[in-house]
């Protein structure tokens, strides 16, 4: 009998994957008996940021640890929406948005800034960074419980054109 050989869908491939991975990390419990079980604990912690809801698990056997690190998680989100949050008008993005320049520019912010540009130019515009003008008029509307015209939408897209735009 000549059988079809057997095929693996893609979720059958990552999930065997997956148990090959956590038996090769985990030596398939055959060093269990070399090393003492550890109980684990879970711990989680939620704050607001970035203008969400972040929620944040970690399981260890070290609780302290795991405190730790979600505490360093959380500090190193919270500088960043320093820098990057459009809510916050302290953040340099929002001093960016209001004033269309920053002096002394987070090195992060050029980074993402940068990489947004090469974005824009690699789709023809399609993807753009300068889009709060927009958004404005977005909000604006939503305050009326409408949607922004098409020449108000037109209007906010000619307001955030600067003068070194590529894709007009």
């Amino acid at each position: 009998m000549n059988q079809k050989p057997a095929s693996l869908s893609r979720r059958q491939f990552i999930r065997l994957t997956a148990f090959a991975g956590l038996a090769a990390a985990g030596g398939l419990g055959l060093s269990a008996g070399l090393r003492a079980a550890q109980p684990v604990e879970s711990v989680q912690e939620t704050r607001m940021l970035l203008g969400s809801i972040a929620h944040l698990t970690v399981i260890s056997s070290n609780g302290a640890q795991a405190r730790a690190a979600i505490i360093a998680a959380f500090d190193r989100m919270a500088a960043l929406e320093a820098v990057f949050s459009r809510f916050r008008p302290d953040s340099q993005l929002s001093q960016l948005n209001a004033t269309g320049a920053l002096s002394d520019p987070h090195p992060e912010l050029k980074t993402v800034l940068t990489k947004a540009v090469a974005y824009g130019d690699l789709t023809a515009g399609a993807f753009d960074v300068t889009v709060e003008a927009v958004l404005r008029q977005y909000r604006a509307a939503a305050q009326s419980g409408t949607l922004p015209t098409h020449e108000q939408i037109v209007d906010g897209a000619a307001a955030r054109r600067l003068p070194s735009d590529r894709h007009p």
